[in-house]
């Protein structure tokens, strides 16, 4: 009789263990994809980090942090290498060789960006696509994207460290569904982190919570984003917009504001935008008008478990960005 419940009693444990190993290998593929299976690739999602494995505090007043220079990493399940100047790109002389045309870009995640491979992200393709050309011209994209920044981040950039590189054009790319929290920073640091992605979400399912790092797959009616505490923020937006117009005019150096994203922007800030391209000497651009209309939105995030935008919705953005840059002629072609 003892002997029965010892044996039907470890069978019990053995069933509770293969549940759970079973439970967690499962949520990791559904949240992360096959390849999270590996213990280094899921270690290499920074939502399973106690800090920012790729950014440090910045020395430039204003500006909160930079990436890490010279640094190789994995990161978002993506190899992540910085330059010199902490820069995810190659290094480029400061001197701009003859006959190059060079747009700096500037923005966030989605500029960075965040769990594409570098080859494919939209600068990295622009550049590709101009270079095909073959017209005699060299154009190099220098990007100098970070996530987490804002507007007011984008202007400290061009001014301390955009400017030395001599660029032709600045092309910033605008994330419409956060960019407008200007001087909003999230702090990392030590909060309580489970290694566990089946008990952190099953965590948070009782607590009749999601965690922001696992939003369920975006659904086809959620196309248009809705901005919380977006009616505060529009005059510092709109100030920070009239700052970098100003700086583009004394610079003389043409400044596009390009949209990053397959839902439809806010319409507040599309007029916010509107009037201010009216009266300054910046260029709105949009580009989710060039997603399909019946698109399924899971087809181009990173996985379920992130949703920043994929290797796909980075070619959109490129193709739609050559064709309005060589058609109102902001990038040479000839």
């Amino acid at each position: 009789m003892r002997r029965n419940l010892l044996i039907n009693g470890a069978l019990l444990l053995c069933s509770i263990a293969v549940y759970f190993v079973a439970s967690e290998l499962i949520t990791r593929v559904c949240f992360f994809g096959w390849d999270s299976l590996h213990p280094a690739v899921l270690s290499s999602v920074h939502f399973f980090k106690r800090s920012d494995p790729i950014g440090r505090r910045s020395a430039i007043a204003g500006l909160p942090y930079e990436l890490i220079p010279n640094m190789s990493t994995l990161y978002k399940k993506v190899p992540f290498l910085t330059n010199g100047d902490g820069m995810r790109d190659q290094s480029y002389t400061l001197r701009k060789p003859e006959r190059t045309f060079r747009v700096a870009v500037v923005g966030d995640s989605l500029t960075l960006p965040d769990g594409v491979a570098i080859e494919d992200a939209y600068h990295s393709l622009l550049e590709e696509r101009f270079n095909g050309l073959q017209n005699g011209m060299h154009y190099e994209f220098l990007n100098f994207g970070v996530g987490g920044y804002d507007p007011r981040d984008y202007l400290i950039v061009m001014q301390k460290k955009v400017m030395k590189y001599d660029p032709d054009l600045i092309l910033i790319g605008y994330c419409l569904w956060n960019d407008h929290k200007i001087d909003y920073v999230e702090t990392g640091g030590a909060e309580k982190i489970s290694r566990s992605v089946f008990l952190a979400t099953l965590s948070a399912e009782l607590k009749g919570e999601r965690r922001n790092w696992m939003p369920r797959k975006p659904k086809k009616e959620l196309i248009v984003p809705v901005t919380k505490n977006l009616e505060p923020r529009i005059d510092t937006l709109a100030q920070v917009l009239t700052e970098i117009d100003g700086f583009g005019r004394e610079q003389h150096i043409p400044i596009v504001i390009t949209s990053l994203d397959y839902r439809k922007p806010n319409e507040k800030l599309v007029a916010l935008f509107g009037e201010h391209e009216r009266k300054n000497s910046f260029i709105f651009f949009d580009t989710s008008e060039y997603f399909p209309e019946d698109m399924n939105t899971g087809d181009y995030i990173l996985y379920r478990g992130d949703n920043h935008t994929n290797d796909g919705a980075n070619r959109v953005f490129a193709d739609a960005l050559y064709g309005f840059l060589t058609e109102k002629k902001l990038v040479p072609t000839s």
